[in-house]
């Protein structure tokens, strides 16, 4: 759900609220399907991790990668434009370094068409977690393409799939939802991002030259999470200010209420696919 981490800006310290959530709904069988892809490899692999933030799709995968494949020599390109996040990244995956994988950082510009087919040519696997939504028809169809024409495999996790069900329900959870997925379609740099559409959209560009794997990934939150519902009701909010519904009144009793919901859950939705 990178269109939350949009709203705040990108902060480090979202992107360490939502990375426990991130890690424990990843779904199984799309894990399962790139693992026994990357167990298949020999030698070493070059694993571009774009929009990488502080480094969590790494933290996330290369522990397993390791464990499906022992021999294999991982070698990670964390790519954002952040170069904040890039300094965060390399504090943060100290621990990765020490192991013997190898990580390296580089701050680019991914609605660069040449950069994309750059990574897109130097990669084994391409990954990146809560991006495509945030991306355009157009931006997805060059992924498409340059994945297709290099043989590379790509893995993009937690892309929000447009579903939410807060509980108890509030009588502004429809109209903030509809206010709110509008405000997914914006342009984010990307061009015209698709939103919840963007995985049925990539993963139709797919089918044919690749193997498709595709799952949920939904977050199930519940008072435990209370920091990250708080965060997640106010980003919300604050994304549809701008949106004449709901009125303002009716958006801040809603934020107030979100901010105590029993439960909550997000969709999303992984995709893995792997050259025929």
């Amino acid at each position: 759900m990178t269109d939350m981490s949009e709203i705040k800006g990108f902060a480090a310290d979202w992107l360490a609220l939502r990375e426990p959530a991130d890690h424990a709904s990843r779904n199984a069988e799309v894990q399962a399907a790139f693992l026994a892809h990357m167990a298949a490899l020999t030698g070493e692999a070059v694993i571009v991790d774009m929009g990488a933030g502080t480094g969590s799709t790494a933290r996330a995968l290369a522990p397993a990668i390791a464990k499906a494949n022992p021999e294999l020599r991982q070698n990670w390109v964390l790519v954002d434009a952040d170069s904040q996040l890039i300094d965060r990244a390399r504090l943060e995956l100290s621990g990765l370094i020490d192991q013997g994988i190898g990580v390296a950082f580089e701050q680019a510009n991914l609605a660069d068409r040449s950069a994309l087919n750059g990574y897109m040519a130097r990669a084994d696997v391409v990954t990146g977690s809560a991006l495509i939504d945030l991306v355009s028809a157009e931006w997805l169809d060059w992924m498409a393409h340059a994945a297709a024409q290099h043989r590379t495999a790509v893995l993009f996790a937690l892309n929000y799939s447009g579903t939410e069900t807060w509980s108890p329900p509030h009588a502004a959870d429809h109209g903030v939802l509809q206010a709110f997925l509008a405000d997914q379609r914006r342009d984010k740099g990307f061009g015209r991002a698709l939103g919840p559409d963007a995985t049925d959209y990539l993963a139709q560009k797919l089918a044919g030259a690749f193997t498709v794997t595709r799952g949920t990934s939904d977050w199930h939150l519940g008072p435990a999470d209370r920091p990250l519902i708080e965060a997640l009701a106010t980003g919300i909010a604050d994304g549809i200010a701008a949106h004449p519904e709901p009125t303002a009144d009716v958006r801040d009793g809603w934020l107030t209420s979100r901010k105590m919901a029993e439960s909550v859950m997000i969709g999303h939705e992984d995709i893995f696919a792997r050259p025929v």
